[in-house]
């Protein structure tokens, strides 16, 4: 065996042909019992442990990559039957003298943490480290012991930390082993799982937190005082009986957040956000929650951690109503520190820093969202906003930074545009205002909302260039943009190319129209979504001139062309020239005549006629949506576009046979965006009318009342629904909350045996599951396919909840609307309309009768509300 002082540094050591070789065989040796091939693998197996597990222990060196090969080798071994029963007699020591030490703080890593506070917690931070560092793959051989041969071991292994907890307590301060205690510490939270879960170990934890953590928090020693912050994440949900223990721990906390030690403060930082779920807890930290801010933005100003980040993003979320007055405060620190790690995640080119810093700035930016989600659901909403827009906006301008470079924060900075152009037509209570008064509120958030409507040009050019999948993400704040700020974004002009913000959004629409085999119906719903904001919100005669271009699009997309394709071919061996081959072209199969010159076995390039994807049935319906409100902005310009086209006829037979087979399926907005689009319809005078109209008037007039009918039903029932479904809601968080209590209850001793395999092989209930999802997948790939491809259309939630949907339309009374147009048609054309009336069944004249007197009496009743 090599001598450390022949081979010099580690690093040496690590380069010699010896150990190289020994990398060698600790990966061959592997290989037969990774998970991937266990249950393939022979009866007959390398003798575990492997001879370098014992090297440090009896004083030779062996490299880092070396002992975590090996113990990856031992983790899978205690997986296998075969393996384990050659392991068994060894468990005792392979876990005490071999894998324990492994726990333990190494001295590198304690002259790091005294000498280089900020690599050593990059360093406990670095994923990397799981695929190098021995102490990763001995705290996983561990939690794998335990889980499968916990008979065998716990038990033993819980009476030697025990043990080395007493002994540490009962020396004199000179001979304490703090990294000892601390490896005890690291095992303890490796198992915290298995022992909160089983009432033989639940009820000590408590007692022996008090005994043995709590005292490090005031340890003279750092990494111990750091290690016990850390427990707090793994134990917090141990069942106290005193609450007075849990008041203590806490203060312990706080007090670790001014340590001055930088790892003490990271992990008090982190466990604290676990601390604030336990009842109790808020009354203490309320009173000091603007120190514990401060203290949090001080750590992240010193080190930029993605997950002290992350857990001042819980406290915000969690104090979210106390936090509201200081909400624009907190904007400008979360700003200026994504500011910062950005610009640090920029200039480090990759490194491992970079990465670190880039961790801090996505949490950062989505700490401002969960900042902005409070200051929206504010009584202040439209003064915060404005305080914290000035910090909001440099963040913006970076994350939509023409050149893409910064695409990993456009999620969240969608969802920060969301927020600052959200408006609620709500009083903050849930209950809807008049129109008078959401137009005064609206005038003042589109005032505040105008800066941001200027990114509105970076988000066209960042969805046609790099950010095509983000369509969905950016629908909401284009919308809200259009919905809040009409006046605004219908009058602008993109300086550059001089192309209208209307004109822009339209081409967002074509290019998820026309994006061949990219498209699915999802995107192409959002795409719809748009076009209904536009018009919904372009009334009166604001959308003329984009009305025809608006029309050609969606009938684009409602009656696809086929289209030529260009497609990889591969011609199979022995095949002749015009042939046909099978092959599949975006779902479709097709024949395809081997063409000339074409090498049997190769591939090559063909052109060929693809017939256009199906529109499914919900898409359809979306693109009927579109048109229905094109009728309902202009019906006559509408119906002159269609006349040009020769397409009244065809379209209106096609639309009628689509309400009947589909009307009853069609949701609310669907069915009064038609009850809008009939009445504009029939309202029309008899010179604009098209002759198959004219024909067809008792057939449109049928389905009005139909769907007025419908929406008026629906109302009727939905009385007191609200009411119902907050007791449904009460009764689903109780069950909710039984579901917690049933999952926290603990286990008996010996109950808790799912995985546990005496001395068989080990079954992981999610490996299993995998292999057989490989199975099948393997045996049905093309239903699996065909499956996933209908999923991509069929969501309950197309583009959001319809209650969430709101446009100018909102105020418009759909019955009140049926009952002008019919007073109207009556009194342009009462011939027609008195044989249009005659032609409809006897249950659809008793419905019209039955919605007119209706609409009378509310008309009345509205009339006698404005008069007193």
């Amino acid at each position: 065996w090599p001598e450390r002082k022949v081979l010099g540094t580690e690093i040496g050591a690590g380069g010699s042909i010896y150990f190289k070789r020994l990398l060698c065989a600790a990966a061959v040796c592997f290989a037969p019992l990774s998970p991937t091939l266990a249950y393939a693998a022979p009866t007959h197996t390398h003798p575990p442990p492997p001879r370098p597990l014992p090297a440090r222990k009896q004083g030779r060196y062996c490299t880092d990559r070396c002992t975590h090969l090996c113990l990856v080798y031992v983790e899978s071994a205690v997986q296998l039957g075969s393996t384990y029963k050659l392991l068994k007699p060894h468990m005792g020591p392979l876990l005490r003298e071999v894998l324990f030490p492994q726990l333990c703080l190494k001295p590198a890593d304690l002259e790091l943490f005294e000498s280089d506070p900020l690599e050593f917690v990059a360093k406990q931070n670095d994923p990397m480290e799981d695929f190098t560092d021995p102490k990763m793959s001995a705290m996983t051989l561990l939690e794998s012991v335990m889980k499968y041969r916990k008979k065998d071991n716990l038990d033993p292994f819980l009476g030697f930390l025990t043990e080395s907890l007493n002994e540490y307590a009962a020396a004199p301060p000179e001979l304490k082993n703090a990294r000892k205690k601390e490896g005890v510490m690291v095992a303890l939270g490796c198992l915290a799982e298995l022992l909160k879960k089983n009432q033989k170990y639940a009820a000590q934890l408590e007692p022996m937190l008090v005994a043995h953590v709590f005292p490090e928090f005031k340890s003279p020693v750092g990494f111990l005082r750091a290690r016990a912050a850390s427990l707090t994440q793994y134990f917090y949900k141990a069942k106290f009986s005193d609450f007075s223990h849990v008041a203590l721990l806490l203060q312990h906390m706080l007090e670790a957040l001014r340590d001055p030690c930088l790892p003490v403060q990271v992990e008090a930082a982190n466990g604290l956000r676990c601390l604030i779920e336990l009842k109790g807890t808020e009354a203490l930290i309320t009173p000091v929650l603007p120190q514990l801010l401060n203290e949090y933005f001080r750590i992240m100003g010193e080190i930029g951690s993605d997950s002290v980040v992350s857990a001042l993003e819980t406290i915000i979320d969690r104090f979210g109503d106390e936090l509201a007055p200081h909400a624009a405060l907190l904007v400008q620190k979360l700003a200026g520190a994504f500011l910062e790690y950005a610009s640090e995640a920029s200039a480090g080119e990759g490194g491992e820093g970079s990465d670190e810093a880039a961790m801090a700035a996505c949490g950062s930016v989505d700490a401002i969202t969960t900042v902005l989600s409070v200051i929206v659901n504010s009584d202040a909403c439209p003064a915060l906003l404005a305080e914290a827009q000035p910090f909001l906006l440099p963040v913006l301008a970076l994350i939509l930074d023409p050149s893409g470079d910064n695409l990993e924060y456009l999620e969240s900075g969608l969802e920060i545009l969301t927020f600052v152009t959200y408006y609620s037509g709500d009083d903050g209570e849930g209950n809807r205002q008049t129109a008078g008064q959401r137009a005064a509120l609206k005038q003042a958030a589109a005032s505040v909302m105008a800066p941001y409507v200027n990114f509105f040009p970076a988000l066209v050019h960042a969805f046609h260039n790099w950010a095509y999948d983000y369509i969905e993400g950016m629908m909401s704040p284009i919308d809200n943009m259009i919905g809040c700020a009409s006046d605004l974004f219908l009058q602008s002009v993109e300086p550059t190319s001089g192309q209208s913000f209307v004109m822009l959004t339209l081409s967002m629409v074509d290019k998820v129209f026309n994006n061949g085999g990219r498209n699915n119906g999802k995107e192409s719903i959002c795409a719809t979504h748009l076009l209904l904001s536009l018009l919904h919100n372009g009334m009166p005669a604001k959308l003329d001139s984009a009305l025809g271009p608006i029309m050609e699009l969606t009938f684009a997309r409602l009656n696809p062309a086929p289209k030529a394709t260009e497609v990889l071919l591969r011609v199979p061996e022995g095949c002749a020239e015009g042939q046909p081959i099978q092959t599949n072209i975006h779902g479709y199969e097709a024949s395809v005549p081997c063409p000339p010159g074409a090498q049997p076995g190769c591939e090559t390039r063909v052109t060929l006629e693809v017939p256009p994807m199906p529109v499914g049935p919900k898409l359809k319906t979306a693109l009927l949506q579109v048109v229905a409100s094109a009728f309902y902005y202009n019906p006559m310009m509408t119906l002159a576009w269609l006349e040009a086209r020769g397409d009244t006829a065809s379209f209106f037979n096609a639309w009628f046979v689509e309400m009947d087979s589909q009307g009853a399926e069609w949701g609310h907005l669907a069915a009064k965006l038609h009850v809008l689009a009939l009445s504009s319809l029939v309202a029309l005078p008899p010179a604009q009318l098209p002759n198959f109209l004219a024909q067809h008037l008792a057939a449109m007039l049928a389905k009005l009342v139909a769907f007025t009918k419908a929406i008026e039903d629906d109302n009727k029932g939905g009385t007191g629904g609200e009411e119902g479904e907050e007791e449904e809601g009460e009764d689903d968080d109780e069950d909710d909350d039984e579901d917690e209590d049933d999952e926290d209850e603990d286990v008996e001793d010996g109950e808790d045996d799912d995985n546990e395999a005496g001395d068989g092989d080990a079954a992981d209930k999610v490996e299993l599951a995998y292999q057989e999802s490989l199975k099948d997948m393997m045996k049905g790939g093309a239903r699996m396919r065909s499956a996933f491809a209908e999923a991509d259309e069929d969501e309950d939630d197309l583009y959001g909840d319809e209650d969430d949907y709101s446009s100018p339309i909102d105020d418009v009374d759909q019955l009140l609307l049926f009952f002008a147009a019919l007073q109207h048609a009556q009194a342009q054309h009462p011939d027609l309309m008195a044989q249009a009336q005659a032609q409809l069944p006897p249950e659809a004249q008793a419905a019209c009768a039955e919605l007119l007197q209706k609409a009378h009496a509310k008309q009345a009743q509205q009339a006698g509300v404005e008069g007193a």
